[in-house]
């Protein structure tokens, strides 16, 4: 509980800067786009820690398997095979 009210304060605080810093142009220009970059971003994931919310999202997802890719190319080369011989005129050589 401790932790959550020190990220909400310090939220405020940084809202409160940042608000500051858009209502005046000169002193925002100041600070180079690298370090306001970097700066958000560990704020974003320090208050992320801080209120409990998940640092990382792993997904999982079942696809085809190597066995399945490779009889699907199977099947579809013996289709191609199997279109070019009806495909094919039987000719006579004079």
């Amino acid at each position: 509980m401790r932790y959550a009210i020190a990220a909400q304060d310090y939220t405020d605080l940084l809202f409160e800067r940042s608000q500051q810093l858009f209502d005046n142009p000169e002193e925002l220009a100041k600070i180079s786009p690298d370090k306001l970059a970097v700066t958000v971003g560990i704020l974003t994931d320090k208050a992320a820690q801080l209120t409990g919310m998940a640092s990382s999202i792993v997904e999982h997802r079942k696809g085809a398997s190597l066995d399945d890719a490779a009889k699907m190319i199977f099947d579809a080369k013996a289709r191609i095979a199997s279109k070019i011989k009806e495909d094919a005129i039987e000719a006579e050589i004079l």
